[in-house]
Parts: C-alpha cells; structure tokens; sequence
C-alpha cells in the first residue's frame, strides 16, 4: 500500500485452484504497466498474452497489441482502475475495444463476448533455432499444479525436439502454487 491506498503496480492478486475447468471469459492477460500518452490525457493497456482459443484470439488479438479505447471512451486517469479490472476479471458479458497493432501501428475494433476457454499456464513451447544451436523456448504464465504433468510434457517436447538449451520466460507469470514452480 501507498498512502493508505492499493498499489495498483502490484504482482498480487487472488489465487483460486483450479480445477482444469474451462473458464468464461474474454480470454486476455494484461501487462500491469499502463502507458500515458505524451500529453498524459489517454491510457493504454498492453496485452502480454491471449489465451488459445479465447474470444480474444478468435478475434485477432495477438500479445503486444495495445487497447485504446473501451466502449468507444478513452482509457484516462479516472476510469483506468475499474477498466483494467472489469477486463481481468471478466466482470462484464462484452467489451468494444479499440486496439493498436504495434509491429504494423494498424487500428483496428473488435467486440468480444465471454465464452469459455482453457486458459491453460502454457503460453508458448517452441525451439528457435540459432546458431546452429535449438534453445527451446517456454513461456509460462502461472504455476498452477493442475497443469503440472502439462508443464513436464512440454519440457520433454522441447528435448525430444533436440532442444540443447532453455529460456523459460516468466515475465507475465503472476505465481501460484510454490510446489509447481519448484
């Protein structure tokens, strides 16, 4: 806390076991840093993952893509916190976003509704190859036990596929069971 109020920087949220169920939702994790435009009057959220199979990536969302506008209104200083929220927790049954592409600077809508989704910790698994070396690549966004024997089978992918090295990335990785991340 900061002054008696909640740091809204912080990595803590609420952890809830899972069940391996489909969860509903719109399926996007948001980077908790909010960019400012220059003049300070507009927000923006980037996206630091979008669930397989979501609303989100049905509709073309892709990591990096920066939201906007939400339900035709700026993202400002007064209404960020409820936005931002009312998108983790999937609070409401549709959104109107308008994105920025960032690779390409292209604008671009789309409205999503909550539908389910397997909103599996596996964000990526693959092996880069350079330099004549395969670095396998995995990028995990939280240590949930119930994908554990997920989590291994994507480790011995990444071997069966040759991997020599591994970069496990857990730059959106918000925690969770401390057996699984052991």
């Amino acid at each position: 806390k900061s002054n008696g109020q909640r740091s809204f920087y912080s990595y803590i949220s609420e952890y809830q076991t899972s069940t391996r169920a489909s969860v509903s939702g719109f399926g996007i994790l948001l980077h908790y840093t909010i960019l400012v435009s220059n003049d300070g009057n507009n927000y923006y959220f980037a996206i630091d993952h979008v669930y397989p199979g979501s609303p989100a990536e049905k509709a073309g969302i892709k990591r990096g893509d920066m939201i906007t506008k939400i339900d035709g209104s700026n993202i400002t200083s007064g209404n960020y916190s409820g936005l931002f929220t009312a998108i983790q927790n999937n609070s409401r049954a549709s959104l109107k976003l308008a994105l920025q592409r960032q690779t390409t600077g292209e604008s671009f809508s789309v409205e999503l509704t909550k539908a389910q989704y397997d909103a599996s910790p596996i964000a990526s698994c693959k092996v880069i190859e350079a330099g004549g070396t395969k670095i396998g690549y995995l990028a995990y966004t939280s240590f949930d036990s119930a994908y554990d024997e997920e989590l291994v089978a994507a480790l011995r992918t990444l071997a069966a596929e040759g991997a020599t090295e591994v970069i496990l990335d857990l730059r959106i990785n918000r925690g969770g069971s401390v057996n699984s991340s052991s």
